[in-house]
């Protein structure tokens, strides 16, 4: 497991740092946070200052036609040699292996030769396009966290009317592939045959099936990771923390969002702070617009080094604290998406 911090140093500047590889034996939530509090312990760090988490989903990349088994995951490697009484690397070889591998390789070549991979690629190309501007608008360091709220709701608007009316205009660019490249083309009006039950009725057509067990479901699992991943919570937190933005000479300023930001960090404010940030970003709003030091930044990060800079952050010390935690907690909303789709 990769630890790595992401903090906002003394200067102001935002810092993402690669700080060791752990081993672990299991990757279960409670072996990770036993590695997690270790970590902190040894370091003298306190878990109770850490503001955002964030997981690349790992786990989840190991493909259905992955072969290396045993050598791809150091789990399974500690298992083995543990079972067979080794303290170092073994390497196994099947019987047939490369037998095997050629004949993979030749279902492989096969299957892409079918009306089933043209209708799979096509829809995803589909997807991919869709979603690349949000995957590529949140994976930039200087990102406007308003405008990524903005696009995921586009993004998901886009896939649901593409679930909707899309399915006729797919099939018309699959079956155009497919002719030009003399690949059979299926009869969406003839019955459906399982590949695996062939003998067996399904009592459904094979549009039923591409457009039911296929098009829909597969749509439908992108719209609900995108669900996932920008709930309402997390919405809400973006759109709060998108006021601080200084562009367009602090347009986007609202005081009762950033009110709505502290109070979503009860740790951070106290009752007396909470109050005192009233105050505090009325007097903040009015002398950083007229401040020529701090005019036309352009996010976030150019606005914490410009306030360490002109020690503005020891004049609003609560507003600058909404900042650092804006800059640190995107790890684990926004930075963090860019495994999405990828």
């Amino acid at each position: 497991m990769a630890f790595v911090l992401r903090y906002v140093d003394k200067l102001g500047f935002m810092n993402e740092r690669f700080i060791v590889l752990v081993h672990v034996m299991e990757t279960t939530a409670l072996s990770l946070k036993a590695a997690i509090d270790e970590l902190f312990s040894r370091h003298n760090l306190s878990i109770g200052r850490v503001r955002g988490q964030g997981y690349d989903g790992a786990s989840n990349m190991s493909g259905e036609f992955n072969v290396n088994v045993v050598g791809g995951s150091c789990k399974r490697i500690v298992l083995l040699r543990e079972s067979l009484g080794l303290n170092s690397d073994v390497e196994t070889k099947k019987s047939g292996e490369f037998s095997n591998h050629q004949n993979e390789s030749h279902g492989l070549q096969e299957f892409k030769k079918t009306f089933n991979f043209v209708f799979y690629l096509h829809l995803m190309k589909y997807i991919l396009g869709v979603t690349n501007t949000l995957c590529q608008a949140l994976q930039r360091k200087d990102q406007d966290m308003l405008n990524a709220v903005k696009l995921v709701k586009l993004t998901d608007e886009s896939l649901k009317r593409y679930r909707l009316e899309g399915f006729d205009s797919l099939l018309e660019d699959v079956t155009s592939f497919c002719e030009k490249y003399e690949i059979e083309v299926v009869d969406m009006e003839a019955e459906y045959v399982d590949p695996i039950f062939k003998r067996k009725k399904t009592g459904i057509t094979n549009r039923h099936h591409y457009v039911v067990n296929n098009f829909n479901t597969v749509l439908d699992m992108q719209m609900q990771e995108l669900g996932s991943r920008f709930n309402e919570v997390t919405t809400k937190l973006l759109t709060n923390m998108s006021s601080l933005s200084p562009s367009c000479n602090f347009s986007a300023f609202s005081k009762v969002n950033l009110l709505n930001l502290a109070e979503m960090y009860p740790r951070d404010f106290d009752f007396d702070e909470k109050e005192k940030l009233v105050y505090e970003l009325g007097h903040y709003i009015s002398n950083v617009k007229e401040d020529k030091r701090v005019a036309n930044l352009s996010g976030l990060g150019f606005l914490a080094k410009m306030m360490v800079k002109t020690r503005l952050h020891i004049d609003y010390p609560l507003v600058y604290h909404l900042i650092k935690l804006s800059l640190v907690l995107l790890v684990a909303t926004a930075s963090v998406e860019r495994c999405f789709l990828q």
